[in-house]
């Protein structure tokens, strides 16, 4: 593959097949060739050009790997065409382990093109592209998720000997902190602290005690309208729970001391506060739509190549939802909110029971992340510990519910038992 003579060769199955080469990247002779690609600069440069030609049909996330892995040893010389493809195409994803991949790979290029001088920075990647680079990561939003990158980037910009000047800081580092010159304008009423309330939970990584306490000002439609949009934070609903439940107690407490004050007013009827009750609803429709998601009927997960042929399907379709990793960290965040809901159920002075329409819902749920626990032991992934904890928790106060229990135990969800057995013993023996 080295030689010139094959030059001819080699760029037709560059251009022809990366695709194929990057699927069988992982087998001993492709792994050669992709080698041979990273030690000559033309077939580097080639490489990245009909990844960036195709990289709309790259779209599975184990491809997307695959590809990161094709692209990590890629010659040096073709680093500046590297960084530009990697955030243009890749950076961006909603998964979040191939947005770190991607990250990490770009940083080690930008370190090593800083170590370069500017004219050779230059030849790889011009200040022009480098400024648009920068753009592109402050107009969808990347800069603030991947400070470090756009920091090397900035550093490099100038490096290449660019003059313009952009801000790589969020415009506003509060959302209450404004321009001297807009605070006149400013009008301070519900439309503005709900602005400012939306602004906090909508952020990638938000200070989930401060959100939870600044929706618990709200009524319950408001707060509705913040928690059941697709761009609410899901980790704050964990929080809620807790302040919801605890406000709750708090309510209860209250009233029934007016309630002793003013015995012929009759017995008090409990009342849930309206975080409370907007965290649960919130939950449970996300619970409701995962397991829409999920493969009908439910099949005791198989993870040998034996697998019988009723079962392919099943599992083409859980392979694809299990290694999507965003999707994965999400059941885990909402396993961790039903968690502190259901203790929180457990600790109210009077009887409150899980809403008879969700039963089937949260007892497919809880096999569900019990599957995906023994999924990742069964393909050498580690889970993290939280995730377990979690999971097993969540177990044990779902079959201390009595109406769960009984669900459980139906003839008709035989395979969830096997499923949550088969976890169990995953967990246990590994």
């Amino acid at each position: 593959c080295e030689n010139l003579s094959d030059a001819e060769h080699m760029t037709w199955l560059i251009i022809n097949h990366v695709s194929d080469l990057i699927l069988l990247s992982q087998e001993s002779p492709v792994q050669d060739f992709i080698g041979a690609i990273h030690r000559n600069p033309a077939a580097s440069s080639l490489f990245i050009q009909a990844i960036h030609a195709r990289g709309d049909s790259i779209t599975k996330p184990s491809m997307v790997k695959r590809t990161l892995k094709c692209l990590d040893a890629i010659h040096a010389s073709q680093s500046g065409s590297l960084v530009a493809l990697l955030i243009d195409k890749f950076l961006g994803c909603h998964r979040l382990a191939i947005t770190r991949m991607t990250d990490s790979i770009v940083c080690q290029r930008l370190e090593s093109l800083l170590g370069e001088t500017a004219e050779e920075i230059s030849k790889q990647l011009p200040k022009e592209d480098i400024e648009k680079l920068l753009h592109f990561m402050k107009s969808n939003g990347l800069i603030q998720q991947h400070q470090r990158l756009a920091s090397l980037l900035g550093k490099l910009c100038a490096a290449a000997g660019s003059t313009a000047q952009i801000q790589l800081s969020p415009d506003r580092s509060h959302p209450l902190s404004l321009l001297p010159l807009d605070i006149s304008s400013i009008t301070i009423d519900k439309e503005f602290y709900l602005s400012v309330v939306k602004e906090q939970c909508f952020q990638a990584s938000p200070s989930t005690r401060e959100c939870a306490f600044l929706l618990q000002r709200l009524e319950y439609p408001d707060i509705l309208s913040i928690t059941m949009t697709k761009e609410f934070n899901l980790s704050i609903l964990e929080e809620c729970m807790s302040l919801g439940a605890f406000r709750s107690v708090l309510r209860y407490n209250r009233d029934a001391e007016l309630g002793s004050a003013i015995s012929e007013a009759g017995p008090h009827e409990p009342r849930l506060d309206p975080l409370f009750e907007a965290s649960q609803l919130t939950l449970f429709r996300h619970i409701n739509n995962v397991i829409n998601q999920l493969p009908l009927p439910h099949q005791s997960l198989v993870f040998t190549d034996s697998a019988p042929a009723s079962s392919l399907h099943y599992m083409d379709r859980i392979e694809e939802l299990f290694t999507d990793t965003q999707w994965v960290d999400t059941n885990f965040v909402l396993a961790a909110a039903l968690v502190h809901y259901l203790v929180a159920l457990s600790h109210f002075p009077w009887n409150v029971e899980l809403p008879a329409e969700s039963h089937k819902d949260v007892a497919s749920f809880a096999v569900l992340c019990a599957e995906l626990i023994n999924w990742s032991v069964s393909h050498d992934i580690l889970p993290d510990s939280e995730q377990i904890q979690n999971c097993l928790a969540c177990l044990s106060l779902l079959l201390q519910e009595q109406n769960i229990h009984l669900l459980i135990g139906r003839p008709e969800h035989a395979t969830w038992v096997c499923s949550l057995v088969d976890s169990v013993y995953q967990i246990l023996s590994s």
